[in-house]
């Protein structure tokens, strides 16, 4: 997994894993859903690292098709 500017290609990790939660907001009128990433890294010393958080929107229409 290549992660764009972001510190991922500095240091090498055992293990990546990558969550998200989906909050739905209201924006001009339409309800629709965004999504927050949030990618964590295990480097070889056994330590957690956060190496970023993505968002992700997507509208209420293309989820019901």
């Amino acid at each position: 997994m290549k992660l764009e500017n972001d510190k991922a290609g500095q240091e090498i990790y055992t293990f990546m894993f990558m969550d998200g939660i989906v909050f739905k907001v209201k924006d001009d009128g339409e309800i629709i859903k965004k999504t927050a990433y949030v990618v964590l890294g295990v480097n070889i010393d056994g330590f957690k690292e956060v190496l970023g958080i993505y968002r992700w929107g997507m509208s209420s229409k293309m989820c019901k098709q």
